[in-house]
């Protein structure tokens, strides 16, 4: 996957997504509506405004439990 600049596009519905600024990384959310950056590492109606995201990527598919074992 490739970084996306926030110049470009944002991402859609509110998900969760990998946020940096060439240093700092953690899951972050975009609320479109407001085009406003928050921390997505807390509770939900707990997230704190953030402003230091220039690039997003989506995050990965979680694993699949494999039961064969």
């Amino acid at each position: 996957m490739d970084w996306i600049s926030v110049k470009d596009r944002l991402p859609n519905d509110d998900r969760r997504v990998l946020g940096t600024d060439g240093e700092k990384h953690e899951i972050v959310c975009c609320i479109n509506s407001d085009f406003e950056w928050v921390s997505a590492t807390g509770d939900y109606g707990n997230f704190t405004s953030i402003k230091w995201v220039t690039y997003w990527m989506p995050l990965p598919e979680r694993p699949k439990n494999d039961k064969s074992n």
